[in-house]
């Protein structure tokens, strides 16, 4: 695969197209990739491996680098961040009020307090990033249309993709389910050949 050409045809679409797009190999037997902020893109030998698996060609691989090209231009990596400052702060506070009313009522709240508060913010973090891959995903799929990549690719990989996927509770996966961003993928496909920004398959 040359993935930098990919890349690089992908990286000219984006809103950010003045980025330095540069793509890394990771060794990783997982199929996976990641985008960094400033135009770093990461992708393992597991998810080469998978797609040569498939007998994949470039496609497939757009579908992979359009979607991390999406969280880098959506700047996701920062707003987790950020969020991740707040929360900790949100933590501070609740723990030094659970000890307060604790040392006023001799009553074990502070240590509940602080589970509680902790939990709500893993829900809210994965509800979070669920967002942002979702967004990712609809972002990507821009991108293979203004590249030239034929956008159905996408839920298509992505419902094969789905195979490999482990059962968790729903909201606390970072990663909405592939099967249903596949769905969610048709859906925005539709609603643009709808407003006419795409044409229909075999059209």
């Amino acid at each position: 695969y040359d993935v930098h050409a990919v890349l690089t045809r992908l990286g000219r679409v984006t809103e950010r197209p003045h980025l330095f797009y540069h793509a890394s190999l990771l060794k990783g037997q997982d199929p996976n990739a990641v985008a960094l902020a400033d135009g770093r893109v990461y992708i393992t030998n597991g998810m080469l491996n998978y797609l040569a698996s498939r007998g994949s060609h470039d496609e497939e691989l757009a579908v992979i680098l359009a979607h991390e090209l999406g969280h880098t231009a959506a700047q996701h990596l920062v707003k987790r961040y950020q969020q991740a400052q707040q929360q900790q702060l949100a933590l501070m506070l609740v723990g030094l009020g659970g000890a307060i009313a604790a040392s006023q009522t001799g009553a074990p709240v502070g240590q509940l307090a602080q589970d509680v508060a902790s939990m709500i913010a893993n829900v809210a973090n994965s509800n979070y990033s669920q967002d942002q891959e979702l967004e990712a995903d609809q972002l990507g799929v821009r991108y293979l249309i203004r590249a030239g990549y034929d956008p159905y690719a996408a839920p298509r990989f992505l419902n094969a993709f789905g195979q490999l996927d482990t059962p968790n509770i729903g909201f606390l996966r970072t990663h909405p389910y592939s099967q249903r961003r596949a769905e969610d993928l048709l859906r925005y496909l539709e609603e643009l050949r709808l407003r006419g920004q795409l044409r229909a398959r075999g059209a």
